[in-house]
């Protein structure tokens, strides 16, 4: 229905005269977000770009349709002229830096997320996003749990998250445990992203209150992807690893799959890659922590999908394989070595 109204709205913008490049850049917009028609909103953007040559924004769009695309160097180039004409922008600077973070240029993500600090210090998430990107690259967690528990709690709840999670990595049980916050959230997809995160936290910590949590967010998840569209990809991701947990390893890799394909299926590379992934700095559920969780009985396929993602842009953060208790069991095997070191290595804007 929105979709609808959206493109009623267009039209009228046409018919009354609306501005040419104005017009094509909101067209663009429709096409990139509603429609997922990504040569359509690229050709867009181009005419908007060729229009206002020095628009950070128009550039901006272009250089997100160019990521989604799988157009890594032009994406990194598009962004990074971005930023250049507008450096104030939080939204491109974030994209700039999650674009950087994919290519595991973490120096060059964490100089953004700073800057971003001189202009927003007391901002909790940036204030996570540098440290998290910090542990990405020098991968020394006692640090991270410390500069969390220099930072004063928020409201959302994000500080106390990361300081939660980080204890239980740490196996500090009962500290981790003291550190979850109250479930914020009240339904749908957010209240099931907080389930996840205190039935992960309270399982490292050897809380058995871990089990009804995870069931009950399992039962949230099963409602937001009765209906298979590229939005539910994410919510099916995390149902994926929370059938991981209970122990339904099937169905655990038969949604992980099925939340890829959805995603690819609608020319999404970059969320694509995300879900396939392990990613640290946005702690999002991703396939391989997945087959991670699920045993012995999808090693093979977790080595096979590490040794293929490491070797393009994507979201396998090497601090998330190094130190995350899913993946301890694998470390013993020397493949995993071997491709934790070539992870480690950035990628160039041309991979």
């Amino acid at each position: 229905a929105r979709l609808r109204r959206a493109e009623t709205s267009l039209a009228a913008a046409e018919a009354l005269g609306a501005e040419a490049t104005e017009l094509m850049r909101m067209r663009g917009f429709f096409l990139y977000w509603g429609r997922r028609d990504n040569a359509a909103a690229a050709r867009a953007f181009e005419h908007a770009v060729r229009a206002m040559p020095n628009s950070a924004d128009a550039i901006y769009n272009l250089a997100l349709v160019h990521r989604r695309s799988g157009r890594w160097a032009k994406a990194v180039a598009g962004f990074a002229r971005a930023q250049e004409l507008d450096p104030r922008n939080p939204r491109i600077a974030r994209e700039t830096a999650y674009t950087l973070e994919m290519m595991r240029d973490y120096p060059a993500a964490l100089k953004v997320f700073r800057m971003q600090q001189v202009l927003s210090p007391n901002d909790p998430a940036l204030q996570s996003l540098a440290l998290v990107t910090q542990l990405c690259l020098d991968g020394d967690l006692e640090a991270a749990a410390a500069g969390f528990a220099a930072l004063p709690l928020d409201d959302d709840g994000i500080i106390a998250k990361w300081r939660a999670l980080f204890e239980a990595w740490r196996g500090r049980g009962v500290e981790a445990l003291a550190a979850l916050p109250p479930l914020l959230a009240r339904a749908g997809v957010g209240l099931a992203e907080e389930l996840l995160l205190q039935a992960r936290v309270r399982q490292l910590a050897g809380d058995l209150a871990w089990r009804p949590l995870a069931e009950r967010a399992c039962g949230v998840l099963q409602t937001e992807v009765a209906v298979e569209h590229a939005g539910a990809a994410v919510p099916l991701m995390m149902l994926a690893t929370l059938e991981a947990m209970l122990g339904d390893g099937e169905a655990a890799v038969r949604n992980a799959d099925r939340a890829v394909e959805l995603r690819v299926a609608s020319g999404d590379a970059v969320l694509g890659a995300v879900l396939s992934g392990a990613r640290l700095i946005r702690r999002e559920p991703g396939r391989l922590q997945v087959l991670a969780l699920v045993g012995a009985a999808a090693d093979e396929r977790f080595f096979a999908e590490l040794a293929q993602l490491i070797n393009a842009p994507s979201a396998v953060d090497p601090a998330m394989l190094k130190l995350d208790p899913a993946f301890a069991r694998l470390r013993a095997d020397a493949r995993f070595a071997s491709l934790l070191a070539q992870a480690q290595v950035p990628l160039t804007a041309g991979s």
